[in-house]
C-alpha cells in the first residue's frame, strides 16, 4: 500500500500492517489492527487544527502538519478497510 503518509504491506494472515515508511522515511514496524484502529480513533479526537509528533526508529521524531494527520487518517482508513 502506498499512502500519503504510510507505506507497507497488508499481513492478512497475521492482520498486520508492515510499515515500510512514514513520510518517506524508511522503517520497519508491525501494526496490528488494535493499533490501527486505536491510532485512527486518536487522530479522530483530535481538533482539526494541530499538529502531531510521531517517532520511528526508536525514537526519530517526525512532525506531521494538520493537513499531514489528515493523510495519515486516510491512510489508516484505508489500512483498516483492507484488514
Amino acid at each position: 500500500m502506498q499512502g500519503s503518509i504510510l507505506c507497507g504491506n497488508l499481513d492478512t494472515a497475521a492482520d498486520e500492517f508492515m510499515i515500510t515508511e512514514v513520510k518517506h522515511v524508511p522503517t520497519e514496524s508491525a501494526l496490528s489492527k488494535q493499533k490501527v484502529t486505536s491510532l485512527y480513533r486518536r487522530i479522530e479526537q483530535q481538533s482539526g487544527n494541530e499538529g502531531m509528533m510521531v517517532t520511528i526508529n526508536d525514537g526519530w521524531p517526525i512532525f506531521l502538519t494538520s493537513e499531514e494527520v489528515q493523510l495519515l487518517k486516510h491512510d489508516l482508513h484505508s489500512i483498516l478497510q483492507q484488514m
